[in-house]
């Protein structure tokens, strides 16, 4: 992995998210959004996309390859699907929607998010009652 950090400002980011919202609206990615350092801060090493949508993580791949070759940024996909919940959370309620084709899918995903965290914190603070007869 590289060391090497880009740099640019927030028309230049712009213009970045604009070829990337292009790029993938053809795809069938039905939800896209910008996180992490390009949106939070000057310098960054990818630009980091959570997507979810139909599609496997080889065609993200090839997607990734693409845009990097073609037009030069590195670009990760992150299928949010794969993501734990708290991953899922944060990219949801820190990042940036580039787009969203199913209106109502960002507040179902967070949703759905903010009840498995619930779900694994009653499971896990679970304590069997043991049968203690004397």
């Amino acid at each position: 992995m590289s060391g090497f950090k880009y740099s640019c400002s927030s028309e230049e980011k712009e213009k970045i998210l604009k070829m990337v919202r292009d790029f993938l609206k053809k795809s069938k990615v039905l939800l896209a959004i910008a996180f992490g350092n390009f949106v939070e801060s000057k310098t960054f090493k990818y630009v980091n996309i959570g997507v979810y949508g139909i599609g496997d993580l080889e065609k993200f791949l090839e997607m990734e390859i693409y845009f990097s070759r073609n037009r030069g940024i590195p670009l990760s996909l992150i299928p949010l699907n794969r993501l734990p919940p708290i991953s899922k959370i944060k990219i949801l309620s820190q990042g940036v929607v580039l787009f969203e084709k199913v209106p109502g899918l960002y507040e179902t995903l967070l949703k759905q998010a903010l009840d498995d965290v619930k779900r694994l914190n009653v499971v896990d603070s679970y304590t069997p009652i043991e049968n203690k007869e004397t």
